[in-house]
């Protein structure tokens, strides 16, 4: 018949009767009943989930970085052989591998024929979703601000829309960009809508340039087309 004796150690009533390690004429005693007490399993697997859980959740952190250059000619609008400015332009991203994008860029505006240079910083928040193994759109929304000189300093906010094909390993068509941009105080005719296509092309795994092709609008009216080249590097 079997004999269930309490251990003073864990307080529980196994068979056969366990021996502390202090019985044993050890220093320290471990007991093994409590390692396999119903509270303990329990804490156990509630601390597998959550370290489960954790661990599912670092990779959607991790990602890759970006930093890029862009240089843009605007063109009159209705007359494209004419140069109206030249537009460079520096920005960088973080790509979490979720989708999520953060990215901030800063372009310096060099008019053609005189006038008032002009400086745009923005801050987006983005994401980019993959619809099978070649196509993927990718939207974003952020503020920035615009300086003409010193006494021209406004705020505007920004959203963008695109759609991605990708054609080759090497060769992605970026089918079409759509910007919506304007000041928060519309005083500022800031109303400066934008529709593009165009090319990317994957030098290596890190390296890649690309052109575009753009039509811009300001109040309602054609304001310029242009061509942009850029560069990539991501790591």
């Amino acid at each position: 018949m079997a004999t269930y004796v309490r251990h003073e150690q864990c307080g529980y009533y196994p068979y056969p009767p366990c021996y502390s390690g202090k019985a044993m004429g050890l220093e320290r005693s471990t007991c093994h009943h409590r390692l396999n007490h119903p509270a303990a399993l329990q804490g156990a697997r509630v601390s597998w989930l959550i370290s489960a859980l954790l661990f599912s959740v670092v990779p959607a952190f991790a990602g890759n970085n970006s930093i890029g250059l862009e240089i843009a000619n605007d063109r009159e609008a209705d007359d494209f052989s004419e140069s109206k400015d030249v537009k460079y332009q520096i920005d960088g991203a973080h790509t979490f591998d979720n989708g999520v994008i953060l990215a901030g860029s800063f372009q310096y505006t060099d008019p053609a024929r005189g006038g008032k240079d002009s400086q745009n910083v923005e801050a987006t928040i983005g994401y980019r979703l993959l619809l099978g193994q070649v196509f993927s759109v990718v939207g974003s929304s952020g503020i920035g601000a615009r300086f003409s000189g010193s006494d021209d300093v406004f705020a505007y906010y920004v959203l963008k829309v695109g759609a991605d094909l990708r054609m080759t390993d090497r060769v992605t068509w970026n089918a079409i960009g759509y910007r919506y941009r304007n000041a928060f105080d519309t005083d500022n005719d800031y109303d400066t809508p934008q529709l593009s296509t165009g090319l990317s092309f994957k030098v290596d795994h890190a390296n890649s340039v690309s052109t575009k092709f753009y039509r811009s609008w300001k109040d309602g009216n054609p304001d310029e087309t242009g061509l942009a080249l850029g560069f990539k590097h991501e790591f």
